[in-house]
């Protein structure tokens, strides 16, 4: 892995934040020794289209999120160890040698967007979300008899679209 380092700025030109991350070099993994598959749905375009026209013309509320932490989420198959020399900055007196074993996603890594997918299709069916069957990205729940919340994903950002603003608010929470 490696650290990326990014300054933050406003829009105004004013400092913001600095920000660190840490990011596996998913290059340097194989098939089939470090990952197996990598393949993530994202939102169609036309489907994307659709909601907001469904939007606009319904007067619904639309929010935009982005899970800024997403792939920590998505646990790491059990059949694939993955090994992380320890980050410069982190070792402690007597990690010489040491590595960490991987149990959740990084940023880098080339599953990572797979296993975060499959981690949020779960929490989404056990919220009571179905997956389009036309586009597995596109998810929908009936919130009261007369109206729907629509949430289409590419991969850690979503919109979600409601006629009922509170739905959108406690879905987020």
């Amino acid at each position: 892995a490696k650290w990326v380092f990014t300054i933050k700025w406003l829009p105004n030109g004013v400092l913001d934040k600095y920000s660190a991350r840490l990011v596996g070099k998913g290059f340097t993994q194989k098939y089939g020794i470090d990952f197996k598959e990598t393949f993530s749905p994202t939102i169609k375009h036309t489907s994307l289209r659709s909601v907001f026209a469904l939007a606009a013309r319904e007067k619904m509320y639309v929010h935009q999120v982005d899970v800024s932490t997403a792939y920590f989420y998505g646990p790491l198959e059990d059949d694939v160890e993955i090994y992380l020399e320890i980050p410069d900055g982190m070792h402690e007196p007597g990690d010489e040698g040491k590595v960490w074993r991987l149990l959740k996603g990084l940023p880098g890594l080339k599953q990572s967007g797979r296993r975060w997918n499959k981690f949020f299709d779960a929490w989404m069916k056990k919220q009571g979300f179905t997956k389009c069957q036309s586009d597995h990205s596109l998810y929908t729940k009936w919130v009261k008899d007369d109206m729907a919340i629509f949430i289409p994903i590419h991969v850690d950002d979503m919109a979600i679209a409601c006629k009922d603003e509170k739905a959108i608010i406690k879905f987020k929470e």
